[in-house]
């Protein structure tokens, strides 16, 4: 499942919904190859707003790096993680 929130700047929305629509059935691999300047060249970002594809990059490299660490983004456990100590009486 991909999806984003974000507040700010029409590029900023843009960034953040164009990757949803690059990362959707794509592999986590291949996610962390996606660079900024393919967002930046897709949305045809002006200079001063290439810092937006910057962020949403980013950001979706620490999601993913929280994903593998057994973390949703918001930082909790996720649900298929168990924990061992939880079947301890």
């Amino acid at each position: 499942e991909v999806r984003y929130q974000a507040v700010g700047c029409g590029a900023t929305i843009a960034a953040g919904s164009l990757l949803t629509e690059m990362i959707t059935d794509r592999s986590i691999e291949e996610c962390l190859a996606l660079t900024p300047e393919q967002l930046i060249d897709a949305l045809k970002l002006p200079g001063d707003k290439s810092w937006c594809a910057r962020q949403a990059i980013e950001t979706m490299r620490n999601a993913l790096a929280g994903n593998r660490d057994g973390q949703s983004p918001s930082g909790q456990r996720t649900s298929n993680d168990q924990d061992a100590s939880a079947d301890r009486p």
